[in-house]
């Protein structure tokens, strides 16, 4: 597919055919044919996130209370694993998402993400899932989650974020969503100190990076990829 600055949203009929793909840590992604783009890691789903996101995220920036914002929804997996770790660290966190194409019901269920993670939470694992859009839902005392259907690119942030999971397809097929608008408009909308941490180290997403006031820690990243990138505010 060839994109351009201009080429998001990405037509509906991408995402209509979807195929499950084995990742090597035994948890399973989705598979976009005609985008050639997986939402995970072929090396690990699970390791993915809890890597990039949780790791060099959230428990980095080391609050009791929490701010999230997560670009990308996607299979819930980010959302899932920050749950588990509020619940393990005994944090509070207020977790806002973002997501353009919605997988449905069916598409869940054919993952087995709440299958291989903690079987003592399970209920609110899907609990998260089949949560409703554009409302702001308690899952549990120390979790609120609020999933947004919207384009990115138009959406205006309403409160301050302390973490970002910056978790949008790559930026060969969304390149507008990794420019310089963007992250200026997600630098505006954190905390002093905030971090944005991303699986991309691509060139242009580090400029663009620093363009819009970040300070930009590469560090290793999980199975299969040298470095990530931890963007602080």
């Amino acid at each position: 597919m060839e994109t351009t600055e201009n080429s998001f949203p990405i037509p509906d009929e991408y995402f209509a055919e979807k195929e499950i793909m084995q990742t090597n840590d035994g948890s399973k992604t989705l598979y976009l044919p005609k985008l050639k783009e997986q939402y995970h890691s072929r090396f690990g789903a699970i390791v993915e996130s809890e890597h990039i996101y949780i790791r060099h995220g959230l428990l980095d920036r080391n609050l009791p209370e929490v701010s999230v914002f997560e670009v990308g929804f996607g299979t819930g997996l980010n959302t899932m694993l920050s749950y588990l770790a509020a619940r393990k660290n005994g944090l509070k966190i207020r977790y806002s998402s973002v997501e353009l194409y919605p997988l449905t019901a069916s598409e869940y269920a054919l993952l087995n993400h709440i299958a291989l993670l903690e079987s003592s939470e399970q209920v609110a694992l899907q609990d998260i899932l089949q949560s409703p859009w554009n409302e702001e839902i308690m899952i549990r005392p120390c979790f609120s989650l609020l999933k947004i259907q919207c384009d990115l690119l138009t959406y205006e942030p309403e409160t301050r974020y302390d973490v970002v999971y910056f978790d949008a397809f790559a930026p060969s097929i969304q390149p507008a969503l990794w420019s310089d608008l963007v992250f200026r408009k997600i630098f505006a909308a954190m905390n002093e100190g905030g971090i944005l941490s991303t699986y991309s180290s691509n060139t242009k997403v580090q400029r663009s990076l620093r363009e819009a006031g970040f300070h930009i820690n590469k560090l290793a990243g999980p199975p299969g990829k040298r470095e990530i990138l931890q963007a602080i505010k």
